[in-house]
């Protein structure tokens, strides 16, 4: 069959001038080629347009033929197309670098071209051929990948510099941090010492609360013997003045006798003046009777008169002594009775005050003993504070030695992503090296 057809061809040929034959051999050449490929003539114009191209461009040879070829197939910063340079530099060339052109639709294809020059055998160029290799998919993963790349780029680059600004304000902030928690133990010591001399102030308030609590109750114990003597006290004044009373009742009984006793010497003292005139008469009598018994008899009995007179005088004289003397008593004990109920008075006032001033001891005792117990319970507490402040101030040190030593792994991380920001970089770099490699 192959054979058959071979021959069928030569046999045209010998039949058609050997213009023609290559000419339509060229032309068949072209169409079949399963890349895309254009011909134009001298002047840029297109002249032959295969199937491939229109499916490559998007546009068929019955638009594209006797068109200009840069206007179908014009590439973004260039101002001709490849087989027009070649056509006007009669020389072979290939692109490295690909060309974009828009399609009807408005999309892009791309397409890396080759371009020969087709020559007269005299040298003359006639025209050029254009293959265009499609790498429209490539060039479309590639942005894409440049745009991934760009993004991803983009992503890593604010992330590292967010990372990096975040490790730079954590390392300004542990430094912060450190510098608070370590005036913070610092402050924690001073007030561990402060917690300490308050222990030791609140343990001299507590003894000295238990002496006080001590001394209250003696002050009570006094006070309450105090109450009791001044009771006695007033018992006994009471009792005085039942004496003085009754001792004011006898005076006045006395007083009574004693005028009776008055009495009695008025009755002498008559009795003696009347004795005294029977004597008189008596010795008148004797002097008429001239009678010497008679006379001594009156003189007896004028000197018994005389005798009872002057011993009535002195009882009278007596009397009158003690009759002002009892009046005397009687006043001063009067007044001894109101001096006696003044004091009672007064040792009353000192029983009630005495009883207050019991009251108040008791009280007193009652909240010393209970500030006491309190103190005690806060020398307790304040104790506990101390060891617990002590405590909080060696975490606190503690503390600030984990926070320098993550400050310091802070700053290894920092330098871990400048050192990873560079390799980003460079990755970056190394695939912008393979995407334009690629195509």
């Amino acid at each position: 069959m192959a054979q058959a057809t071979q021959n069928s061809h030569l046999q045209q040929a010998s039949a058609e001038p050997d213009g023609a034959f290559w000419r339509n051999t060229f032309e068949q050449f072209i169409s079949e080629l399963p890349e895309a490929a254009f011909v134009v003539d001298a002047n840029g114009d297109i002249t032959q347009w295969n199937a491939a191209t229109e499916n490559l461009l998007g546009l068929p040879a019955s638009e594209a033929v006797g068109t200009n070829a840069y206007d179908v197939f014009g590439t973004k910063g260039k101002d001709e197309t490849l087989a027009e340079k070649v056509v006007r530099t009669g020389t072979p060339i290939r692109e490295e670098e690909f060309r974009s052109a828009e399609r009807p639709d408005g999309s892009q294809a791309h397409a890396r071209a080759i371009g020969t020059p087709i020559q007269t055998p005299t040298g003359e160029t006639v025209g050029a051929v254009e293959l265009l290799f499609d790498v429209t998919t490539v060039v479309e993963q590639r942005e894409s990948l440049s745009e991934l790349q760009q993004e991803l780029s983009n992503n890593v680059e604010a992330s590292m510099g967010e990372l990096g600004a975040s490790t730079s304000e954590i390392a300004s902030r542990s430094n912060e941090i450190t510098q608070l928690v370590s005036d913070q133990a610092d402050e924690l010591d001073s007030a561990q010492e402060d917690v300490s001399g308050f222990s030791a102030t609140v343990e001299e308030i507590a003894s000295s609360a238990d002496e006080v609590n001590t001394q209250s109750a003696e002050s009570r114990e006094l006070a309450q013997e105090s109450v009791e003597t001044v009771t006695e006290v007033i018992d006994q004044v009471d009792e005085t003045a039942e004496k003085s009373a009754t001792v004011a009742e006898d005076v006045a009984d006395l007083r009574d006798e004693i005028e009776q006793v008055e009495e009695f010497v008025g009755v002498i003292n008559s009795i003696a003046e009347q004795t005294n005139m029977l004597a008189l008469n008596a010795n008148i009598e004797a002097a008429r009777s001239d009678s010497d018994g008679f006379a001594v008899v009156a003189d007896e009995v004028k000197d018994l008169a005389t005798r009872s007179q002057d011993q009535a005088a002195e009882i009278e004289e007596i009397v009158t002594t003690i009759k002002r003397k009892a009046g005397q008593t009687t006043t001063e004990m009067e007044s001894a009775n109101d001096q006696i109920q003044s004091a009672r008075e007064d040792i009353q006032r000192v029983l009630e005050n005495q009883k207050q001033i019991l009251s108040a001891v008791e009280q007193t005792e009652g909240g010393i003993s209970e500030i006491a117990d309190a103190t005690d319970e806060q020398a307790g507490v304040a104790e506990e504070m101390a060891s617990v402040v002590d405590d909080v101030s060696q975490r606190a040190r503690v503390i600030t030695e984990k926070i320098s030593e993550i400050a310091d792994e802070n700053e290894s991380q920092t330098e871990m992503v400048s050192r990873l920001t560079q390799q980003v970089e460079e990755i970056d770099r190394q695939l912008a090296e393979v995407m334009d490699r690629s195509v």
